[in-house]
């Protein structure tokens, strides 16, 4: 009678097991009852509030208690469209800083286009759009371009450190997305020209 082989390898843990044989994971609550309850203060929501994906930022917890509408009787497109100048705003200075950082033969790998010093279209658009920006910003109280920088910090940031600070200066964040959205045209024709430029150029 033929032995029986042991299988080649460790052994098999002995867990429960899926139909395909996948071990069933147990899933772990990573957020605590007291985590829980900050994040909906600080996003001015209930209990629930936490799972919101806007509260996850200081923009977005400040789009979501109403900060960025000067009034109730504001057109809530306005509010909209300030939250979507500040994530524009967030991005570019996202792509700037990896722009800036990047080593001159490094080629990077990132989510969308590619934001290496070789992508000569993607760098001459990104610091077109970013020059457009400063000017727009320029013409505002100083105050405000350091208020923007609370509302769209580094995402690294700490959001329930910062919110407070970014809720006092909404009113200047306010000032500083609506700049922004008016300026908006320029800064995309601005990226479009530069990136057209580079590609005739190469």
């Amino acid at each position: 009678m033929p032995k029986h082989r042991r299988r080649a390898g460790r052994p098999r843990s002995i867990k429960p097991r899926h139909p395909g044989g996948q071990v069933v994971r147990q899933q772990v609550e990573a957020v605590t009852p007291e985590l829980a309850a900050r994040r909906a203060s600080a996003t001015g929501g209930d209990g629930d509030a936490w799972r919101d994906q806007l509260g996850g930022t200081v923009l977005g917890a400040l789009y979501r208690r109403g900060a960025l509408a000067t009034n109730e009787q504001e057109a809530p497109g306005l509010a909209t469209g300030r939250y979507l100048a500040g994530l524009d705003y967030g991005g570019l200075m996202d792509r700037v800083g990896r722009n800036i950082a990047a080593p001159r033969g490094m080629v990077q790998k990132q989510q969308g286009r590619s934001l290496s010093a070789d992508d000569a279209e993607g760098f001459a658009r990104t610091m077109a759009q970013y020059r457009e920006t400063l000017d727009a910003l320029s013409r505002l109280d100083f105050r405000c371009r350091i208020a923007l920088s609370l509302a769209c910090p580094d995402p690294a940031a700490d959001v329930d450190a910062l919110l407070p600070k970014a809720i006092a200066a909404a009113a200047l964040i306010r000032d500083a997305l609506d700049a922004l959205v008016r300026a908006a045209p320029k800064i995309k024709a601005a990226g479009r020209a530069a990136a057209e430029a580079m590609k005739e150029a190469a």
